[in-house]
């Protein structure tokens, strides 16, 4: 690991040259490559192979904290409009992206970091980065 930060509100951050991972009380939170954007595939994706839902979810894994329309999330993740609409209703019956707010006939979700399947991805995708991050051993200053 190239670093580890603590703070009162996050258990641990670890921060790697392109991966960052953030847990907050015991459950991870967000695991995501720093250059998802540019729509190269993540470690998850990789494993689990690359499909629109996957990659919808692994692209709200790595936004958490925000709410996107859909168009918006179709964009983040590198799919089609009409992908995501394909896969959409799956997505929402299994709880997986939950509606956080509406303005206009503009409806925003986000993950549902609640949901017992997120979680197991998010901790699948952290075990991920932990089992493919450069190793260093952290040796204490003796004075």
């Amino acid at each position: 690991m190239m670093g580890v930060g603590y703070s009162p509100r996050w258990d641990y951050i670890i921060n790697m040259s392109n991966f960052i991972a953030i847990q907050i009380s015991g459950m991870i939170v967000s695991c995501h490559s720093t250059i998802r954007m540019t729509h190269e595939k993540s470690l998850l994706l990789g494993v689990l192979g690359d499909t629109p839902q996957l990659r919808i979810v692994d692209f709200l894994l790595g936004h958490y904290r925000y709410d996107y329309s859909k168009k918006e999330i179709a964009e983040g993740a590198g799919i089609a409009v009409s992908t995501l609409y394909g896969v959409w209703k799956e997505l929402e019956e299994l709880e997986i992206v939950i509606q956080t707010r509406a303005y206009g006939n503009t409806r925003l979700f986000k993950i549902n970091s609640q949901n017992s399947l997120v979680k197991s991805l998010a901790k699948m995708d952290m075990d991920l980065v932990e089992l493919t991050a450069p190793k260093k051993r952290i040796i204490a200053d003796p004075s």
